[in-house]
């Protein structure tokens, strides 16, 4: 039987996908509930549960639809139709991914876990897209006809079991968190040297402190044009993210003494300046701080 696809809660993303299968004449339905606006392509289902009823592979952002309510997710899988795979591009944490997964499972379902590393939100003109997916083989393999719309084929990636795609991007997140925090850091200090934010970029990328941060991140930032940490767009989001990589830590007794420490920067931030500012406001924190005027 041919997949009937179903997009939930991709936003841009799920605008893009329904562009790609309507290119392709692949039978889609697409469902965004209170973030649906007048620009949403055709197809839309009324609800989750027409959707998981319509269709026999969704993909959908579980951590951004169901965060508020997380005993939504457990219903909305009581509707899975037996034989469909269920992909989550999002984040979470992986234990909670494979106890959703056997959930699935008992209703004849199967889950596979999707994060997406790199130049996102769409459009993805660049294909620079990674692409790390968990689960059984024959489930990547079902899906990977799909997943290689976001990018080259040798960059998409089956790390293994259930849950070890965001296990992955659990590991991409702290590193990128930290190298924005020691890039702001740094570039603070050299202000208050007098050295000018792009000669420091200029000379740190010859030396053994270039890094994602301050040779990608920062000039976008210094040029207005900002930048999400693998799409965290708000402090809240960074906190959140964050706070995945310490639980991870604690439950395998790894130190995590770095990243509990941002973490908690990054939480009194969300109550000083609100969870929904952007990300970036680490930057200007920083430069209020420091008595830095750009």
């Amino acid at each position: 039987m041919a997949d009937v696809i179903g997009l939930a809660g991709l936003e841009e993303t799920g605008k893009f996908l329904a562009g790609q299968l309507t290119e392709r004449h692949v039978p889609f339905q697409i469902y965004e509930g209170d973030a649906g606006d007048g620009d949403a392509p055709g197809n839309q289902a009324g609800s989750l549960e027409a959707l998981a009823s319509n269709c026999n592979l969704i993909l959908i952002h579980m951590a951004g639809l169901f965060r508020k309510n997380p005993q939504d997710a457990d219903l909305w899988l009581s509707h899975i139709r037996p034989g469909t795979l269920v992909v989550d591009v999002s984040d979470g944490h992986p234990r909670e991914t494979q106890e959703r997964g056997r959930k699935l499972e008992s209703v004849g379902g199967q889950l596979l876990d999707v994060s997406l590393i790199g130049s996102h939100p769409p459009p993805f003109e660049a294909r620079g897209m990674m692409v790390l997916a968990g689960g059984r083989a024959s489930d990547f393999a079902r899906a990977l006809p799909y997943l290689q719309y976001f990018t080259e084929p040798q960059h998409i990636y089956h790390m293994g079991g259930l849950g070890s795609g965001h296990a992955m991007k659990a590991v991409c997140n702290l590193m990128n968190a930290y190298s924005r925090w020691i890039t702001v850091e740094g570039l603070a200090l050299a202000s208050r040297l007098g050295m000018p934010p792009e000669r420091v970029i200029e000379l740190v990328a010859l030396g053994t402190g270039r890094n994602y941060a301050n040779q990608e991140w920062l000039p976008r930032y210094l040029s207005g044009g900002g930048g999400a940490l693998e799409g965290a767009a708000t402090l809240g989001e960074v906190e959140r993210l964050l706070q995945t990589a310490v639980s991870l830590g604690r439950e395998l007794k790894v130190p995590m003494t770095g990243a509990i420490a941002l973490k908690n920067l990054y939480q009194q931030l969300s109550l000083t300046h609100g969870s929904d500012e952007p990300a970036d406001a680490l930057m200007d924190v920083y430069e209020q701080w420091a008595g830095i005027k750009r």
